[in-house]
C-alpha cells in the first residue's frame, strides 16, 4: 500500500513538472505581415533633410515562450523579412534596407487561455543600400526596437497577434560621391500575423 502511494505521489509530481504554466508555453512559428513607414534622416556638411517612404512587407517569425506563471509568459523570438524595406527617397537618391532581421525579447502579461497581451524589446539589423546621383554604397544598420503586441489564441495550437512597434537605427556615415553623408533610418511598424504553438 505505501510503495501503491509513493508511486502514485511520483507520478502527480512528475505530470505537474512536465504540464504547462499558461496556454502560450511552447515552440511557435508565423508569418506576419506588416505596414513599415521607414524614413532616414540625412546630413552633410552642406545638406540636412529626412526622406520617408510606405512598404508592405512580409515576415517570418519563430520562437519560443515560456510560462513563469499562469499568469506571466517571457517569449524568444527571431524574424526575418522576406521583402526590402523602402526608407526614402527624393529626386535621384534612394534608400532601402535588405535582409532585416530581429532577435526580441517578449515579456507577457496572459489574462485568460486565449488572449496575452506584451511588450517588445528587440535588436534589429539591415543591410542599407544607398544609391545618391548614381553613386551607390552599402552598408549595415543597427538598431533597437520597443513597442507593444496582442496574441489571441484561435485553437489550442492557432493564434493570430497584432503589433506595433518603433526601430531605431544607428546613423552611419559613408562617403557618396566624394561627400561624406550620414544616414539614420528610423521605422514605424504597424504588424499581422497568423502563427502555429506546437
Amino acid at each position: 500500500m505505501k510503495k501503491l502511494l509513493a508511486a502514485s505521489l511520483l507520478s502527480v509530481a512528475a505530470t505537474g513538472a512536465f504540464a504547462q504554466a499558461n496556454a502560450f508555453e511552447g515552440f511557435s512559428a508565423g508569418v506576419k505581415v506588416s505596414s513599415v513607414g521607414g524614413s532616414t534622416a540625412l546630413s552633410s556638411p552642406g545638406f540636412s533633410g529626412n526622406w520617408g517612404q510606405q512598404s508592405v512587407v512580409p515576415t517570418i517569425e519563430a520562437g519560443y515562450t515560456y510560462g513563469v506563471s499562469k499568469e506571466i509568459a517571457l517569449g524568444l523570438t527571431a524574424t526575418y523579412d522576406l521583402a526590402n524595406t523602402k526608407l526614402g527617397s527624393e529626386d535621384n537618391a534612394n534608400i532601402k534596407g535588405k535582409n532585416h532581421y530581429s532577435l526580441n525579447f517578449k515579456p507577457g502579461y496572459v489574462f485568460n487561455n486565449t488572449t496575452m497581451l506584451y511588450a517588445i524589446l528587440g535588436y534589429n539589423s539591415m543591410t542599407g543600400s544607398l544609391n545618391v546621383n548614381g553613386a551607390s554604397a552599402s552598408t549595415t544598420f543597427n538598431g533597437f526596437g520597443a513597442g507593444v503586441g496582442l496574441q489571441t489564441l484561435l485553437s489550442k495550437n492557432i493564434y493570430v497577434q497584432v503589433e506595433a512597434q518603433q526601430l531605431t537605427y544607428s546613423g552611419v556615415t559613408k562617403s557618396i560621391g566624394g561627400e561624406n553623408v550620414t544616414f539614420t533610418p528610423s521605422a514605424t511598424v504597424g504588424t499581422l500575423g497568423l502563427g502555429y504553438k506546437f
